[in-house]
């Protein structure tokens, strides 16, 4: 979220009923959780259709509702057993007197047919954490530690972790640096310095978005504790390849991620370039790389690292088609930038990345089919999420298969939906990827009527949240792919 809305929410308080943990929840009373129906489009690395030669062919994607629960800006992760944590900001209410807007951590352990919460709570009544800004999970690959990370006031965020799946939860409720604190975003990985960790075995990092730069700090005790702020981006483009180092470039940022030898990657667009900082003394230093002079435009760009230790970075172009590029040397060069999305596509929007085996990689985001127009305000255009998916993202010629997320007739959002925020959407989606290899994208649903009743619309959905307000009925879901396997 945008450091102005969160300053807003921080100054309106709002109090409603908090939901407990629950049974299993039905994904979608009625709903017999449709495939989408636009078939499996094949594109090559420059952005062409390919023939349906290919395994790729036999894709598709089930769509999942969460439990019928209301959300923005989602994150899913996937532990190493299979059980699917799913997140969400929350607009419709939990009820103790710090509620402002809540995250409930939704948890399926069968394949997405049922849900339970596994919020941890307060003794208030509250969920912990009590107040959502800038939702988020992350689940340490090396471990399976689950953590939640919650913005709660202007300079501070609120940290959860569990270690089964949910049942019990560690708490660090004040995690605070020089305001402004935005946008946060975590990850861990080990320490590149090799350094002794008696307390939980990976570097955590947490990065926010402070307004005038991107700055990151590391926690070595599991989350528990956050040390000194670095920053990695200054708020003026001082690495602007075109030598205007005094032009304003403000701190929004990407997912930090941490790959297999310690190095820590922060992406971001910046001097209207894609580029990453890069950290290799666990976060003490870094340094600025241009992915690529393919310019950046708007959406936070993403990274994700396949088995064999290479690095993906995905970026929304100026011509609205999504850029992948990947490097095997730890982000200090990069491959000359790839077409990932495909010609049936105008316009993308709030790409996510996740990589498997050796070149497998999913990708989810939104996307336009209609021409865009001058106005790309026009309520007529109708956006839906997609997933794709390649086998061999880092060859040569790729191949990449594109599926809709949602079913037809189900548009997850008009009008507005370019280079940034996706109305109440927000300002990102997310993917992972299972053990069994399918690639499991977190999509919002906000192109629904009024919050009652909730109905999907195809001509009274959201169009301005001014109309619709914060409270609009906007719901969670996920697409699971299908047909074929990102984990040999």
């Amino acid at each position: 979220m945008r450091f102005a809305l969160v300053l807003t929410a921080l100054l309106v308080a709002t109090t409603a009923g908090c939901f407990s943990n629950g049974p299993d929840t039905p994904s979608d009373p009625g709903d017999d959780e449709p495939e989408a129906d636009s078939g499996t489009w094949l594109s090559d690395g420059s952005g062409n259709a390919r023939a349906a030669a290919s395994p790729l062919s036999e894709m598709a994607a089930q769509w999942i509702s969460i439990g019928a629960r209301d959300g923005r800006e989602p994150t899913i992760q996937i532990d190493s057993t299979g059980a699917v944590f799913y997140a969400a900001r929350d607009y419709t209410g939990g009820g103790g007197p710090l509620t402002q807007t809540e995250t409930p951590v939704m948890r399926s352990l069968d394949g997405g047919a049922n849900w339970t919460e596994v919020s941890p709570m307060l003794p208030t009544g509250d969920r912990n954490p009590p107040i959502s800004n800038d939702p988020m999970i992350f689940i340490d690959p090396w471990t399976d530690r689950l953590f939640q990370i919650e913005q709660v006031d202007v300079a501070c965020h609120w940290m959860v972790w569990s270690d089964d799946q949910g049942a019990t939860w560690g708490t660090n409720p004040r995690a605070c640096t020089s305001p402004p604190a935005d946008h946060q975003t975590i990850a861990a990985g080990p320490s590149a310095l090799g350094l002794p960790l008696p307390v939980y075995p990976n570097v955590v990092y947490v990065c926010v978005n402070q307004i005038a730069a991107s700055s990151c700090s590391k926690s070595l005790d599991g989350g528990q504790t956050l040390g000194t702020y670095h920053v990695v981006f200054p708020g003026v483009g001082v690495d602007c390849p075109d030598g205007s180092p005094g032009s304003v470039q403000g701190g929004l940022h990407g997912h930090v991620l941490v790959g297999p030898d310690g190095t820590v990657y922060l992406p971001r667009g910046y001097c209207g370039l894609p580029f990453v900082g890069i950290s290799r003394d666990d976060g003490l230093t870094w340094s600025r790389v241009a992915v690529s002079d393919t310019p950046h435009r708007g959406a936070d760009p993403n990274m994700a690292f396949d088995a064999s230790g290479r690095v993906y970075y995905t970026w929304l172009a100026d011509d609205g088609r999504l850029r992948l590029s990947w490097s095997t040397d730890s982000g200090a060069t990069w491959s000359a930038p790839v077409i990932a999305s495909p010609p049936e596509l105008h316009a993308t929007n709030l790409p996510a990345i996740a990589a498997g085996d050796d070149g497998r990689i999913a990708l989810a985001y939104m996307g336009l089919e209609q021409e865009l127009p001058d106005d790309d305000a026009d309520t007529n255009l109708t956006w839906n999420g997609y997933l794709t998916v390649s086998l061999d993202a880092a060859s040569a010629d790729p191949t990449f298969a594109t599926v809709r997320a949602n079913p037809d007739g189900n548009v997850l959002k008009r009008g507005y939906c370019t280079a940034g925020r996706c109305g109440l959407v927000r300002d990102f989606l997310d993917v992972a990827i299972a053990p069994d290899g399918s690639a499991w994208g977190a999509f919002i649903d906000a192109c629904l009527g009024p919050a009652e009743p909730r109905v999907r619309g195809e001509g009274d959905c959201n169009v301005d949240s001014a109309e619709y307000g914060e409270g609009n009925g906007n719901l969670a879901y996920a697409a699971r792919t299908s047909g074929v396997t990102l984990r040999s």
